[in-house]
């Protein structure tokens, strides 16, 4: 089963919230363009969680502020039932954060 787009990016977060000391960059190419991928690096792999945007890109961002607090709430409430802390705890299915997101969700 494949994971909705904000249950993949509150994991991301969570992870990085939870292991800062673990977060690093790596380049990478991104659509066929060189660009610079933030990380966590557990062991002996690095896991991509966001591409970071150059300056082109950050000022063609548009922010969508009619959905900021519903994804807040969203996120918070995930947060309040999710009990994982560990990297490798967020691979893989988690039926009461999978259930959570498939009724709440943009």
């Amino acid at each position: 089963m494949s994971k909705p787009t904000l249950q993949k990016i509150y994991e991301k977060l969570q992870m990085a919230k939870n292991h800062s000391d673990k977060l690093t960059v790596l380049g990478v190419e991104f659509g066929g363009e060189p660009a610079m991928a933030l990380c966590i690096k557990f062991e002996d792999s690095l896991t991509p969680i966001a591409i970071m945007l150059d300056q082109k890109r950050a000022d063609q961002v548009v922010p969508l502020w009619n959905t900021f607090e519903t994804i807040q709430e969203i996120l918070k409430g995930a947060e309040e039932i999710d009990d994982r802390f560990s990297i490798a705890s967020f691979d893989g299915q988690y039926e009461k954060v999978d259930n959570y997101f498939l009724n709440n969700n943009i």
